[in-house]
């Protein structure tokens, strides 16, 4: 009987460091994947971006250019997914 109330008690009494472990183990998750979500979209819109000037920038001979900015976020995507290449 005592072993049931001592057992108890230290659950109770650890509970509130485990939730603040758990809680601060869940906002570097929602970090993680805000930064990576952020990355991606950026990427997209410049993809976009990208693939419509190509069709306007041909003629004015800036086809480096955009290349080089494309690869720029390509990059900056592989090193916050953490996707080796």
């Amino acid at each position: 009987m005592v072993f049931g109330v001592a057992f108890a008690a230290s659950c109770v009494a650890y509970l509130p460091i485990l939730l603040m472990i758990i809680a601060v183990f869940g906002m570097q998750v929602k970090k993680s994947v805000s930064d990576k979500l952020n990355v991606v979209k950026q990427l997209g819109g410049i993809a976009e971006e990208t693939l419509t000037a190509i069709k306007v920038v041909t003629s004015f001979g800036r086809e480096q250019r955009e290349l080089e900015k494309f690869t720029f976020w390509s990059q900056k995507t592989r090193e916050v997914a953490g996707i080796q290449s």
